[in-house]
């Protein structure tokens, strides 16, 4: 990392979301099926049971990654994005304008045409574009009308704290936007220490099962489900170096300071 450098003025200054999609979203993208495509099915199948609903969804950070919210736009009034890096808030607002060559991929959709009519209705779901700061201890998200129903994390947080007490310190912040009873639903890298974007290499915390357990509850909740899926791919270690991939889906139980 750049002397001097705190590793969210890192990412400010490195982190360029379209050269991310055109890595491991692109149809030939080999981790594409590995990180991507069975986080988006298993997402698809949980929000389609209608058991999380209500009026308002957080998306909370890795804004530029907003496939995920094809279901969750049916069972919610309201999705509002909360992200912290200039460069995913400037991609995010090109997409809702339609600016040419702005493009939001989806790895559930073979179907262009259906896509589009389908990133339309995202389109209308977004009521509000936050760009926060990560604060210790708490997150500051000028403008949130309410806290929410459910908050929806995609590997952000392992890769926007300096360390684990930090990571700990930013899902308690999370969890102060969540209602009592509402819903969390989490995607983390598992055993992962970087990645590579370019010739830039960002670093990651290194996070355990266990770990990761025991800060959802100590932040809260109670876990309802939690699924881990060992990687595939063996190759391309060289780029980023994770051993597994986590979902978790937990209920807010108390606040915590």
């Amino acid at each position: 990392m750049a002397s001097g450098l705190t590793v969210m003025e890192f990412h400010q200054k490195y982190f360029d979301p379209k050269t991310v999609l055109s890595k491991y979203f692109i149809p030939e993208a080999e981790l594409k099926q590995d990180i991507f495509t069975q986080r988006g099915e298993r997402l698809a199948r949980f929000f389609c049971t209608g058991n999380v609903k209500g009026d308002i969804l957080i998306k909370y950070g890795g804004s530029f990654v907003l496939s995920s919210l094809l279901p969750a736009c049916e069972f919610f009034n309201e999705i509002i994005i909360i992200d912290f890096l200039n460069s995913s808030i400037k991609m995010v607002d090109q997409w809702r304008k339609q600016e040419p060559g702005s493009f939001i991929p989806s790895e559930l959709e073979k179907d262009r045409q259906m896509w589009i009519e389908k990133e339309e209705k995202i389109r209308k779901a977004i009521k509000l574009v936050i760009n926060a700061e990560i604060c210790e201890p708490h997150l500051v998200a000028p403008g949130l009308p309410a806290q929410a129903d459910c908050i929806l994390s995609e590997f952000c947080l392992e890769f926007l704290n300096k360390d684990k007490e930090g990571y700990v310190k930013a899902l308690k912040s999370m969890a102060s936007l969540l209602k009592l009873g509402g819903c969390l639903i989490l995607h983390a890298f598992l055993d992962c220490t970087f990645y590579i974007m370019g010739s830039i290499k960002f670093p990651v915390i290194c996070l355990s099962e266990e770990f990761v357990r025991k800060a959802v509850i100590r932040s809260g909740f109670a876990i309802k489900e939690l699924h881990v899926t060992p990687r595939t791919i063996k190759t391309l270690y060289s780029t980023v170096d994770f051993t597994s991939t986590l979902l978790l889906i937990a209920c807010k139980e108390k606040d915590t300071e």
